[in-house]
């Protein structure tokens, strides 16, 4: 595995911008993958959830400081470091919807309202869009007022258009991803639908290219396809969509959809459902096409039938991404932790010089 893909790499990007701003940051996991990615961030790695718990300081390395726990289920740990360890200020970090996660069969929730309440009741913290505290707010009764929305970031020093390297003659090359492990929520079966359809309307006049994983179940098959790049690294990825003309994104939701931002940022014309998160970057019919998840087809269609909206579209992405680099995302939250130290603190504190020259570092690169 290359990765780390999604929340696991907007952890990593997140502590490398801290830093940036004269904050020690670093990203504390206990679950080993096997991979090719060397982070700028050192992760620290603990042997397990409960022996962080039993002596969070020891492993830690430190009991003054700011822990943001990133995942529903880590709310139990949270509150027992921070009953513990008083100096440690908790918060939390929404990227999606965990509790609609289905487990691998797609039958139940991966997990149990028990498993993440005392996740939900720290009641304060960040999240990567609005419809998730607006989502939670309905119908778990989330108080919105403790957080802030700060949406994911893009590295457009990998993610740009690359020179306009797509080409000007020949099909129109068409690129998704592939991801057959979480099959429901990523849309596999409406994109195979949607590829299918595209061959047999447009034929060679198109060319229909994947990457991502393979379907070792067997269960989903693969959509007609002209080339399947397999999992890349995050410059591969970059370099197909900047020779895409059109990027899909099928999914059901997503919490903020930074493929699609990634896309768009490369110059791709990008074709989304309306799968909420995008709704922080994305407006229909000036920098992408949003449409129900039903119309897919109907949506890829009105860019390859009309060249002036394709153009349209693809000069308007990378100015889009321009306003979520990660310079920009890593600023407001190094204000979020600054803004979260010294509510749990008061103004004078043994930090006080570094927090303002935090804070001024950040306001200069928001300017």
């Amino acid at each position: 595995v290359i990765g780390p893909w999604g929340g696991v790499a907007v952890l990593f990007k997140g502590a490398d911008e801290l830093q940036k701003h004269g904050m020690s940051a670093r990203v504390v996991y206990h679950v080993h993958t096997a991979h090719k990615f060397h982070p700028t961030t050192s992760p620290q790695r603990v042997h397990n959830q409960d022996s962080l718990i039993a002596d969070p300081a020891r492993h830690l390395g430190w009991s003054d400081g700011v822990l943001i726990g990133s995942h529903w289920y880590s709310g139990i740990a949270s509150k027992t470091i921070r009953d513990k360890c008083p100096g440690i200020s908790v918060t939390t970090l929404l990227q999606d919807r965990e509790d609609w996660f289905l487990d691998r069969k797609g039958e139940a929730p991966q997990l149990k309202y028990t498993e993440y309440k005392d996740y939900l009741a720290i009641g304060r913290g960040v999240s990567v869009s609005r419809w998730i505290l607006d989502t939670l707010q309905e119908d778990k009764g989330l108080d919105p007022s403790g957080y802030e929305v700060i949406p994911a970031g893009v590295d457009t020093t990998v993610f740009h258009p690359r020179g306009r390297s797509r080409r000007s003659g020949g099909p129109l090359k068409v690129l998704a991803m592939w991801r057959p492990m979480t099959a429901e929520r990523r849309g596999v079966g409406r994109l195979k639908t949607l590829y299918d359809n595209l061959h047999t309307k447009y034929g060679q006049h198109v060319q229909l290219e994947l990457f991502g994983f393979q379907d070792k179940t067997g269960k989903w098959g693969l959509p007609y396809h002209d080339a399947h790049h397999g999992v890349l690294s995050h410059e591969g990825v970059a370099e197909m969509m900047a020779q895409a003309d059109v990027v899909i994104e099928p999914s059901d939701y997503q919490g903020f959809g930074l493929p699609g931002l990634e896309a768009i940022a490369c110059g791709a014309a990008l074709v989304t459902t309306d799968c909420k998160g995008i709704h922080e970057y994305c407006v229909n019919g000036q920098n992408s096409i949003i449409v129900p998840h039903c119309d897919l087809l109907y949506g890829v269609t009105q860019l390859l039938d009309n060249p002036e909206l394709l153009a349209k579209l693809q000069e308007a992405g990378p100015e889009t991404a321009a306003n979520f680099d990660w310079a920009k995302s890593g600023a407001r939250w190094a204000l979020h932790v600054v803004n979260l130290w010294k509510k749990d603190r008061g103004e004078n504190t043994k930090f006080a010089d570094s927090l303002d020259r935090a804070v001024a570092s950040a306001k200069e690169t928001l300017r």
